[in-house]
């Protein structure tokens, strides 16, 4: 998954938003999950949620490469057949997110 932000000018005053409720520490395989994941802004920004193509960057051998630039740019991962950014994970139905 990805982070995109987009900060305004200076001089304008922000605030992070505030997440209605934690996400689960475990779901059960084979069981409908669904989480909301709702948050509200108190000056009003546009929270949207997507999902995106991740990056690739560490490995399960070095998961936090030093210096992490040395990767940099970031390539997208390499999807293994029949996954995709629209089949992330199995299951049925198939992972989606309401923006």
């Amino acid at each position: 998954m990805g982070l995109e932000i987009f900060i305004p000018q200076s001089g304008l005053v922000n605030s992070s938003p505030v997440f209605t409720s934690l996400p689960p520490t475990y779901i059960c395989m084979g069981e409908l999950f669904e989480y909301d994941h709702s948050a509200t802004d108190s000056d009003g920004d546009v929270l949207k949620y997507s999902l995106v193509n991740p990056k690739q960057g560490g490995t399960p051998d070095v998961p936090i490469p030093v210096p992490a630039s040395f990767y940099q740019p970031y390539p997208p991962v390499i999807w293994q057949s029949p996954y995709n950014l629209t089949n992330i994970m199995a299951g049925s139905p198939l992972l989606n997110i309401n923006a």
